[in-house]
């Protein structure tokens, strides 16, 4: 097995990795600092109305994905995947150490809730070319018949950055630290996005891109040729994206939340469980990977969908019991499903486009999906669970986001829009 790079395939992949974990562990901390956060930078609300606030600073991230997957879309498919895969994490450490240093409401008044809006913008900006460009990158490397486990694998590596956080938050979140250490984690965040630049500056471009750059066969306009070209597979790719993006944001940020605020589980114990199901979600996207090139990515996916679909109001008529065990065991299976989903989503993505267009079509139509579904996802469950109910309301939400994506994966089968070359 060859990986056309200046070193291996480990290097490579290491790079992936490192880049995956602190974009998400960046983009994460502050949905785990959600409370010292709204009460730091929305004070005059009342409680619950500060954390929805706070918790739509953490959804702009989401919005702002978009935005970035059209930069750097363009950027991966007219002058490099390379140029993309590097300028999306050393971007990363900028608004990381604005939010560490930022000033509180208290200090600067209103300037300080609307520059960590625009500092979760950018964040969102780089993330949009970091998640699925770096998968991509990886994949466009790869000859193997082990793609799905590898795609997987990077996708765990996201995972990872989100437990960190969490791990993180939990350990700085204790009340004999000063109470300016919730900031510790923030600056240390922007550090390690620069050390990530480091670790892949001597890393080639993939010989796909290079190919096409060698046959002339790139396109002007990326954004417009997807639509053109290839209108089902982003449809479908947007469904898929709201489908992942609602499971996967109610695991890692929705979670603690409902756990404290809606069963009034401790912090502490709130923290604990939502550790747990980050866990399972990291461990079933890696076995979703090697299942998906057993099986096929397309059964896997299915398979999964429907499991969300009907598994949903059980799940959470566990996680509405205030007993430690019986909600883990709610966390655990959401958790499980969760990385199922995820696991064999990016190999999935890949193969529903083109190379000439498909770092565009992957990062923006995924990206709009996660900004419908997963950027709102902490914000919708919380409104749901406290105006229809703590098990109707974030199950309805789920259930209706799984319909989306089994509809997604109908017309993708149906259609028959996979594409299985490599160029």
């Amino acid at each position: 097995m060859k990986i056309f790079v200046k070193g291996d395939r480990t290097k490579l992949l290491i790079a992936s990795l490192v880049g995956q974990s602190i974009e998400f562990y960046d983009l994460a901390l502050i949905a785990f600092f959600s409370f010292k956060i709204s009460e730091l930078y929305f004070p005059k609300f009342d409680s619950f109305i500060s954390l929805l606030l706070s918790l739509i600073t953490f959804g702009v991230g989401f919005l702002s994905r978009p935005v970035g997957a059209i930069l750097f879309g363009y950027i991966g498919d007219k002058i490099g995947r390379k140029s993309s895969y590097q300028m999306s994490i050393v971007f990363m450490g900028i608004p990381m150490l604005v939010i560490a240093a930022l000033p509180t409401y208290y200090q600067i008044g209103v300037w300080a809730p609307l520059i960590l809006l625009l500092a979760r913008f950018a964040q969102g900006l780089c993330v949009g070319g970091e998640y699925n460009g770096s998968a991509i990158f990886f994949l466009e490397h790869l000859k193997s018949s082990n793609k799905a486990f590898y795609s997987a694998l990077i996708s765990a590596g996201a995972i990872f950055g989100f437990f960190l956080a969490a791990f993180v938050a939990k350990i700085f979140s204790n009340d004999s630290l000063p109470h300016w250490a919730w900031r510790i984690p923030f600056f240390i965040g922007a550090l390690v996005a620069f050390l990530g630049l480091y670790i892949r500056k001597n890393i080639s471009e993939t010989p796909v891109f290079q190919s096409l750059k060698e046959r002339q066969n790139q396109v002007s306009f990326p954004l417009r040729a997807i639509y053109k070209e290839t209108l089902l597979n982003s449809l479908a790719t947007i469904g898929l994206g709201c489908c992942m993006g609602s499971i996967s944001l109610t695991v890692v940020s929705y979670i603690p939340i409902h756990a404290e605020k809606f069963i009034n589980f401790s912090h502490n114990l709130s923290v604990n469980l939502n550790l747990i199901g980050i866990l399972f979600y990291m461990i079933f996207t890696i076995i979703s990977g090697r299942l998906a090139d057993k099986y096929s990515v397309f059964k896997i996916l299915s398979v999964t969908t429907i499991s969300i679909l009907l598994l949903v109001f059980p799940i959470f008529y566990l996680l509405s019991i205030k007993n430690f065990y019986v909600f883990m065991c709610g966390n655990i299976m959401l958790g499980t499903l969760a990385g199922l989903l995820l696991g064999s989503t990016n190999y999935f993505l890949y193969q529903l486009y083109p190379a000439k267009i498909r770092y565009t079509g992957v990062c923006f139509n995924f990206a709009i999906g996660l900004a419908l579904f997963g950027g709102t996802a902490s914000i919708v469950n919380s409104l749901l669970a406290k105006n229809i109910g703590v098990i109707m309301g974030p199950a309805t939400y789920l259930m209706f986001s799984s319909i989306i994506g089994l509809v997604s994966l109908g017309v993708v089968k149906t259609k028959k829009l996979l594409i299985h070359d490599t160029f």
